[in-house]
């Protein structure tokens, strides 16, 4: 075998534990994904602390453009700037189907969401 056809032969392997390896990573991806994200059961027990109010929906439009719209976006769809960047990606907001299933507890806060 000549030196040609060697390296053919190592590409092809190289090539072979790529292709592996990505579908390694989406298999992993789609079991991660499904897990959802559990939520203790003393929180989801929790109450929006904010009144149904005009007030209390400025005080949490405020949190919400400091705190969460970086990841979630601006109108709540999951495509802010940095949401790129995590696995999963944000939820979007906007599925209403999703937001009435959970309770107050289980809509915040995020996980990623720094402590300050």
């Amino acid at each position: 075998m000549n030196i040609q056809q060697q390296r053919k032969k190592q590409i092809a392997k190289i090539l072979l534990g790529v292709i592996f390896a990505a579908i390694a990573a989406v298999a992993l991806a789609a079991v991660y994904q499904g897990r959802g994200w559990n939520v203790p059961e003393e929180a989801r027990q929790l109450k929006n602390p904010l009144a149904a109010s005009e007030e209390g929906r400025k005080a949490a439009a405020a949190i919400y453009r400091d705190k969460c719209a970086n990841c979630h976006g601006e109108r709540g769809r999951g495509d802010g700037a940095e949401g790129r960047m995590h696995w999963p990606a944000p939820r979007d907001f906007t599925d209403a189907a999703r937001m009435n299933a959970l309770s107050d507890g289980e809509l915040g806060p995020c996980p990623r969401m720094s402590a300050s």
